[in-house]
């Protein structure tokens, strides 16, 4: 009896692991399945040679559905030799038809390339759902210029 009691008690974990396993996939899946959800113009940004120090990033968010999309945001996060910081409150709505920008301040603190990944995350007919996006680039360091240059 221990037995079967112990087996049918891993069994029922099991089914309520799966459960909650396909909930979680069902509940935060990407949003590229199907041409009305709201998109990323831009998700994948190669910047090209930036100098060191602080830059403006945008992604243009767009809902082409018809139905208002709840942002909840992008965390700040740092990667190699690179920051990202959001500028604007991160949980606000986009209506539908409509787009939003999404500025950020990008800190590259050393020379050589930098690759920063994240993701923004909405909330889509009742689901919670991920935009991934990805900027790089290459950070120069820029000579210093002479502040009291030499007359002649």
């Amino acid at each position: 009896m221990c037995r079967g009691f112990s087996l049918a008690g891993v069994a029922s974990l099991l089914l309520a692991w799966s459960g909650h396993s396909d909930l979680y996939l069902s509940c935060c899946s990407d949003v590229s399945e199907d041409s009305a959800s709201p998109t990323v113009e831009d998700s994948e940004q190669d910047l090209g040679e930036l100098p060191i120090g602080d830059h403006l990033i945008s992604f243009r968010v767009v809902n082409r559905s018809a139905h208002t999309v709840q942002l909840y945001g992008f965390p700040n996060r740092c990667g190699d030799n690179c920051c990202y910081y959001s500028r604007k409150p991160a949980r606000r709505k986009i209506m539908p038809g409509t787009a939003d920008n999404l500025v950020g301040e990008l800190v590259l603190s050393e020379a050589g390339p930098f690759e920063f990944q994240g993701s923004f995350f909405l909330s889509h007919r009742d689901r919670l759902r991920t935009i991934k996006v990805k900027i790089s680039g290459i950070v120069v360091a820029m000579e210093k210029l002479d502040a009291n240059p030499s007359q002649p």
